[in-house]
């Protein structure tokens, strides 16, 4: 199993930050250096708005790269925290859940026999299920860290619950 290289991640999110700061502060010396009061109030609204943009971008990137290292570490689900194990096998369980996947055998005579359906699904799954916990862990980064496009802190509590 590998490492984390902990040199690395910081080198990244050393650039994260440093790149948002560069930003922040080069548009900061800009709106300085209006002459007129009412546009630097003006430009200074703008700025608010870019500062609450980095913000989330960073919390995004930030999370990512958590995400990406836990997927890089060749883990397998049954040795990791559930939350971590849950959001590796979404996609098994979307498809448990799924009220329009029909049993094969079915579909085409008993097409509206939603029971049924459920508990072929429910059969598939225990045919599978102690496969399950053998899988690595493979997170998709885009369904776990979603900001929603308004990172609040309810957001960031969903995404740090799924992670």
């Amino acid at each position: 199993m590998p490492d984390i290289d902990l040199a690395d991640l910081r080198s990244e999110m050393e650039s994260e930050r440093e790149w948002r700061e560069r930003e922040m502060r080069q548009l900061r010396n800009q709106i300085a250096a209006i002459p007129s009061d009412e546009s630097r109030r003006i430009a200074r609204k703008a700025l608010v708005v870019m500062l609450y943009a980095h913000f989330e971008g960073a919390c995004k990137a930030l999370l990512s790269m958590y995400v990406n290292r836990l997927n890089a570490l060749a883990l397998v689900v049954s040795d990791v925290q559930p939350a971590i194990g849950a959001a590796s096998i979404a996609d098994v369980m979307f498809a448990l859940r799924e009220p329009n996947r029909k049993c094969p055998e079915f579909a085409k005579s008993l097409p509206d026999d939603a029971g049924l359906h459920r508990f072929a699904r429910d059969r598939e799954f225990l045919e599978v299920a102690w496969k399950v916990g053998q899988r690595p862990v493979k997170i998709d980064v885009d369904d776990v860290v979603d900001t929603e496009s308004n990172l609040k802190p309810i957001v960031l509590r969903k995404i740090l619950f799924r992670s």
